[in-house]
Formats: C-alpha cells, sequence, structure tokens
C-alpha cells in the first residue's frame, strides 16, 4: 500500500513539472514575442524621429534665410518711408513718383507679410515636432521599464523552479541605470546560495512539519504501539488538533503562505510556533535566501 502511494506521490511530481516545463517554454515565447515587437516599434520610431529631424534642419535653413530677408525688407521699407517724407509733392511729376513709390512698398509690405506667415507656419511645425519628441521620450520610458519588469518576472520564475536564469540577468545588467549594478552583483553572490526551487521549499516545510507534529504527539502519548508505527504514518496538522489547536491552525496558514509564495508572511508566522528552530531548519534557510534574492532584483525595478 505505502509502495502504490509512493508512485502516485513521484507520478504526481512528475506530471507537475512536465506542466511547469510546458508553462515556461509557452512563457518564454511569448517575451520573446514581445522583445521582437519591441524591436520593430523602435525602430520605426527611430525612422519617424530621423525624418522629423531632417525636417526640422531644413526648416531651421528656411528659417535663416527667411528671417535675413525680413530684415532686408524692413530696412529698405524704412529708408522708402524716409524718402516720402522728405520729398515734396508739389508738381504732377512728383505725385506721380510718389505714387509710384506708394505701390511698389505695398508689394514689399505684402511680401513682408507672406514672409511672416511662413515663419509662424515653421515655428508651429517646431512644436509639433517638440510635442513629438516629448510623447517619443515618455513612449521610450514605457517600453523601457516594460522590458525591464518582464526579464524580473522571468527571472524569478525561472529562479522559484531553480532552472538557470543568467542569459536574462545578463539581459538586464544591459539596460538597468548605472547606479544599480551593485544589486546585479549581489543577485549573483546570492545565487551561489542552494536554493532548490519552490517545489523542493513546500516539501521541506511538509516533511519538517510532519516531524514536528510527530514529535508533540509523542510528548504527550506513551502508547508503545504508536512509537513502533509512528515513523510510517502520514500526520496532517488536521490530526494535531488533539494536542494543540491553535499550533495547528498556525501550521495550516502557513503552509498556505508557502504555497502562496508569501514567505515573508510564512517566515513571521513559523516564529510564533515553540522550538521552531529545531524543527524547521531547511525552511528558514531555503526562506532566507528566497526573500533575500527577492529583495535585491527587486531593487532593480
Amino acid at each position: 500500500m505505502k509502495k502504490i502511494f509512493e508512485n502516485i506521490y513521484l507520478f504526481s511530481k512528475l506530471t507537475t513539472s512536465l506542466v511547469l516545463f510546458a508553462v515556461l517554454i509557452i512563457m518564454g515565447y511569448f517575451f520573446y514575442t514581445s522583445y521582437q515587437n519591441q524591436d520593430k516599434v523602435y525602430l520605426e520610431k527611430k525612422s519617424q524621429e530621423n525624418k522629423f529631424e531632417e525636417e526640422i534642419n531644413n526648416n531651421s535653413a528656411q528659417i535663416k534665410i527667411i528671417s535675413e530677408n525680413f530684415v532686408k525688407n524692413q530696412l529698405f521699407l524704412s529708408q522708402i518711408e524716409e524718402l516720402i517724407e522728405n520729398n515734396s509733392l508739389q508738381n504732377d511729376s512728383s505725385y506721380k513718383i510718389n505714387e509710384e513709390l506708394t505701390i511698389t512698398l505695398e508689394g514689399i509690405q505684402k511680401n513682408i507679410n507672406n514672409l511672416f506667415k511662413e515663419i509662424q507656419s515653421i515655428k508651429i511645425k517646431i512644436v509639433q515636432f517638440e510635442d513629438y519628441k516629448t510623447i517619443k521620450d515618455d513612449n521610450k520610458n514605457i517600453l523601457h521599464e516594460k522590458s525591464i519588469n518582464d526579464l524580473i518576472s522571468l527571472i524569478i520564475i525561472k529562479y522559484e523552479n531553480n532552472l538557470d536564469f543568467e542569459h536574462e540577468l545578463n539581459s538586464l545588467e544591459k539596460i538597468i541605470l548605472p547606479n544599480k549594478d551593485i544589486f546585479i552583483e549581489k543577485i549573483r553572490v546570492i545565487k551561489r546560495k542552494p536554493y532548490k526551487g519552490h517545489y523542493f521549499l513546500e516539501d521541506q516545510f511538509q516533511l519538517e512539519m510532519e516531524n514536528y507534529i510527530k514529535n508533540k504527539i509523542e510528548k504527550n502519548n506513551s502508547n508503545f504501539l504508536y512509537k513502533i508505527i509512528s515513523p510510517y504514518i502520514k500526520i496532517e496538522p488536521s490530526q494535531y488538533n488533539k494536542i494543540k489547536s491553535n499550533d495547528s491552525l498556525l501550521l495550516i496558514n502557513i503552509k498556505k503562505l508557502i504555497k502562496e509564495k508569501k514567505i515573508n508572511e510564512s517566515i513571521e508566522k513559523l516564529k510564533l510556533l515553540d522550538g521552531y528552530e529545531n524543527f524547521f531548519f531547511n525552511t528558514i534557510e531555503q526562506s532566507k535566501i528566497y526573500i533575500e534574492f527577492n529583495k535585491n532584483l527587486l531593487e532593480l525595478i
């Protein structure tokens, strides 16, 4: 009977591992697709930016030429106005000259107005370019943050499943700010510590919890037969209710927190058990490594 349960347990673990591996492959594909799309968007935006920069350079040159012509026309207009004021309009000949100057003056004024409109149009284009550049910078920041968050999520998934994540860590190192390189180095140091994955942590807690419960029951049970068969009995917290209901509820809660990957909370709850450090050594050590790793990784966000 015991052999059958062991086979069922091994089969369930194998099935879980295969499902998890399939999920990792699918997620890896999605992350790869996401990075390909980001590269495509980046190239398109870069092309647009180069086009706008070329236009703004051309417009700047045009503004310079128009401004120079504008100044020359204004100077010429001032000279004509001065000439008109100094000339007398006493005879028909001088009146005719003055009329011609007036027509010329109106033509120049019209040209000046057209130049002014062109300058205003170019200024509007410059403002639009600046707005586009601001939007482009904002989008670039959003893509940069998303890349960091995606890499961090993938690293956490791989770390929790005891898979190598050096490639993702190297990619992350290339895009973070220089002042955060220290956290990359800390992560590499923590990586050398033997964290064996989240499923291993769950299994270790289960084993240590059973030993803890058996020890507490044995202290309150003098039955010789029980002591002989106890090593072969699987004990759950529900069977511990007879001894100390508070501890039983606490163990159930800790198991739930570990399954939900709320490791910080689980450790705090674990410390409420009497003599916890003597029975949950592996759980505590693995949890400390996990907490330290996540703390430094999340500093990169």
